[in-house]
């Protein structure tokens, strides 16, 4: 008798997977816009710079911040360096905003980033994970990337990328919003 009820949860488990998985190729297929991107390395190297910048010059004396940095004037190289910073924070927060994922209900998908848009194909996997597939023209191959999807509803749409380069990891989470059907 356990068998049975324990055969029974099983099928109920598997069903709410894959009910689920149904519901969100649903909900994911339309427009959806960036509207946020979050990733600690990318913090923390904003972060630090502004520290940098913010400390440059300052507890040395003029000889030794011409030795160290060819200029006495350390409140202009600490305007120069912040407007670099800022024009480097600008690039990308204009790439977020202008980055635009299309899915539609053929399981085409298009990806849209500043100066280059790239087609490929989507489907979720029964473990709930969106698997996006770029169509190398170049080559005629193709690379997959699997992607977790942390939100996803009638307007909000939040995915978790994973990348690994000489085994660091590096994660990013972006946020969407949904631009129409």
């Amino acid at each position: 008798m356990n068998k049975r009820f324990l055969y029974l949860g099983f099928l109920l488990v598997a069903f709410a997977a894959c009910q689920h998985g149904k519901e969100n190729k649903e909900l994911i297929i339309g427009t959806w816009k960036a509207i946020k991107v979050e990733n600690k390395f990318a913090d923390s190297f904003f972060r630090k710079g502004q520290e940098y910048i913010d400390t440059i010059g300052k507890g040395h004396d003029d000889a030794t911040n011409i030795e160290l940095y060819g200029t006495a004037n350390m409140d202009s190289m600490r305007k120069a360096l912040q407007v670099e910073m800022d024009s480097v924070k600008s690039l990308q927060e204009g790439q977020q905003a202008q980055t635009v994922f299309k899915f539609e209900k053929t399981g085409k998908v298009t990806l849209g980033v500043p100066g280059r848009t790239d087609t490929g194909d989507w489907h979720i996997k029964k473990n709930g994970q969106l698997v996006l597939v770029e169509n190398n023209s170049a080559d005629g191959g193709s690379s997959s990337t699997d992607v977790d999807i942390i939100t996803l509803n009638d307007t909000a749409l939040k995915l978790m990328f994973v990348a690994i380069d000489s085994g660091i990891k590096d994660t990013s989470y972006v946020s969407f919003r949904r631009e129409g059907k």
